[in-house]
């Protein structure tokens, strides 16, 4: 809800795509200044302290938010819920395995998706009905609220089970152990990322996907506005409601599928490429009847790309799974931050639809230089095993 009313607003008050991709890439950059830390802190303490912290924090931005509604303040707050989110995401990520033991984390993630799914498709079209009827501060406000009920309800959800998450917390440390200490925990990770080809090469693609992704996130709020300007915000909740629907379709399908559960690095290389080209194909046109459809088509793959690859990170080991995400959510912001410097630049030299076309085009290629990369890798260690033999 905070997100699609922050863009609308700020829309609305500097009639800018570039303040509009500040604002969404003053979230991205809060992400990314916290991800690291969120992952070493995740592996170090109590995911469930971390969760509830964010919860408050993030309502409490919105509150401030409320008090003062000005361009400036939106960046401030933007730059504050991404910077809250990371932490929130990460231990939330890291924990589930621990949270569904008798699950495998592909059932997990559809279900976290079909959940977060429905919860989307509530407060996009929730949010765009709203908007029409009462101002963007009660709509804020109710979001604020929703923070502090989630808080409330992971304290009392999960009390029980409030233990520390690994062994490696000792004491109070001072600035210097702690400092010595998170550069030991980033060494471990990057060694263990080394000595994962295909891992590696997710992420890497994960980033490009994420500097692709920045396209739709602007390109969405200027489509409804295309489409009805006195009537933009409804427009924009009615397509995320729609694509909401898809990713839920996708929780349902994916988790019956055997053969996804065997070769998930391959489902999510193939899943991904068609969710660029449903991108490219959303933003072809401007007519609703062309629009809806694919909105719903691109909901589905894209939530079927989160699903593996959230399970693709979760099946690391649960004492440096943490970080795992940490190192996945820095390299998602950066893309996003990348994105949303590229995006406004190419909104000035070229259209809505050409500009998509260029950042998810950019993403297919990468995908495909993935794969040939994979394959020849392969390739070369078969003959290598061959002539050691």
């Amino acid at each position: 809800m905070d997100m699609m009313i922050m863009n609308s607003v700020i829309l609305m008050m500097t009639n800018s795509a570039g303040w509009l991709s500040a604002v969404l890439g003053a979230r991205v950059v809060g992400g990314v200044l916290s991800s690291l830390v969120a992952g070493v802190v995740a592996d170090r303490f109590s995911r469930k302290k971390l969760m509830v912290c964010s919860d408050v924090l993030r309502g409490a931005s919105l509150v401030f938010l409320l008090l003062h509604p000005q361009p400036t303040m939106f960046l401030i707050i933007s730059f504050c819920l991404g910077f809250f989110s990371s932490f929130f995401q990460v231990s939330f990520s890291a924990e589930l395995p621990l949270l569904f033991k008798g699950e495998t984390s592909l059932q997990i993630n559809s279900l976290v998706t079909r959940l977060s799914s429905i919860s989307m498709v509530v407060g996009f079209v929730g949010s765009g009905l709203l908007s029409s009827v009462v101002s963007y501060r009660f709509i804020l406000a109710l979001d604020a609220a929703s923070f502090f009920v989630c808080a409330l309800a992971l304290i009392v959800i999960l009390g029980a089970r409030d233990v520390q998450t690994t062994s490696r917390q000792q004491g109070k440390p001072n600035l210097l152990t702690a400092l010595n200490g998170w550069l030991i925990d980033l060494k471990e990770v990057k060694t263990f990322l080394s000595a994962q080809l295909i891992l590696l090469i997710i992420l890497s693609v994960s980033f490009v996907q994420t500097f692709g992704a920045s396209s739709h996130n602007v390109g969405i709020p200027m489509l409804a506005v295309k489409l009805d300007p006195q009537h933009a915000t409804f427009y924009q909740g009615i397509i995320w409601g729609i694509w909401g629907c898809g990713n839920i379709l996708a929780t349902m399908i994916i988790p019956k599928m055997k053969t996804v559960k065997s070769r998930l690095e391959h489902f999510f290389f193939y899943v991904s490429l068609l969710m660029s080209l449903s991108f490219i194909l959303l933003f072809s046109s401007t007519n609703l009847l062309f629009i809806m459809p694919l909105a719903f088509v691109t909901g589905a793959v894209d939530g079927s790309v989160g699903i593996l690859f959230s399970t693709i990170l979760q099946n690391t080991e649960n004492a440096i799974r943490g970080r795992v995400f940490g190192v996945s959510a820095l390299i998602n912001r950066l893309g996003f931050a990348v994105g949303f410097l590229v995006t406004p630049m190419l909104i000035k030299a070229v259209s809505l639809s050409k500009m998509v076309l260029i950042m998810h085009g950019t993403v297919m290629l990468s995908i495909i230089a993935a794969l040939l990369l994979i394959y020849f890798s392969t390739v070369l260690r078969k003959k290598l095993l061959t002539l050691s033999a």
